[in-house]
């Protein structure tokens, strides 16, 4: 049996010394908080100037965030306002007017075709005029395209080659909402003329 000289009875050494280390490790975690004049360097509370200016820093970051949403909202809902009004034009203009060209292109004895690709996953609608000369018709030879898709994001019809040199635009906002037939109707005929030059 050990020697129990010195102690109290039912205390056990470990825990006295551990309990004085951990007063000791708190008295110097609180003397290094203080300055040379005791007071404390780390106040429990923040003053509220600084709060103020914390907040006024968190405040402007929800505004921005929030006109961030709404610009985004308002540049989707436009988009999908000139995705309709493409459709539209398409269908009750630009589609009737080609396929007019295409009947009266075949009955020359040109090659003539139209396609009319609609909107998926990764393109907007598209609309593909081809004409091949009846001089190379029979080749299939030199054959010209026109393709007309929407920019949605500038709200314009763009009728260009397929390798994207572009003939013309109708801007919504200008020329659509009245002069529209006629526009395209010129952009086409433009076209034609040089597609069939001899």
């Amino acid at each position: 049996m050990g020697d129990c000289r010195g102690q109290s009875p039912g205390v056990d050494a470990r825990s006295v010394l551990d309990g004085a280390g951990y007063s000791l490790a708190a008295k110097v975690a609180q003397a290094a908080s203080l300055d040379d004049g005791g007071v404390s360097l780390y106040p429990e509370g923040m003053d509220s100037s600084t709060k103020q200016k914390l907040n006024a820093i968190f405040d402007a970051y929800d505004h921005n965030l929030e006109e961030g949403k709404t610009a985004a909202a308002k540049k989707a809902q436009a988009i999908e306002d000139n995705r309709e009004r493409v459709s539209h034009f398409l269908d009750e203009v630009v589609v009737p007017l080609l396929r007019d060209v295409v009947t009266e292109s075949k009955a020359r004895g040109h090659e003539a075709t139209l396609k009319d690709t609609p909107r998926n996953n990764t393109a907007e609608r598209q609309v593909l005029l081809r004409i091949v000369p009846k001089a190379y018709a029979a080749r299939g030879m030199h054959a010209r395209e026109a393709l007309l898709e929407a920019d949605l994001a500038s709200g314009a019809l763009v009728f260009q080659s397929p390798l994207g040199t572009e003939v013309g635009r109708i801007i919504w906002d200008k020329e659509a909402r009245e002069g529209g037939k006629e526009a395209i109707r010129d952009l086409t005929l433009g076209w034609l003329a040089k597609a069939l030059k001899a």
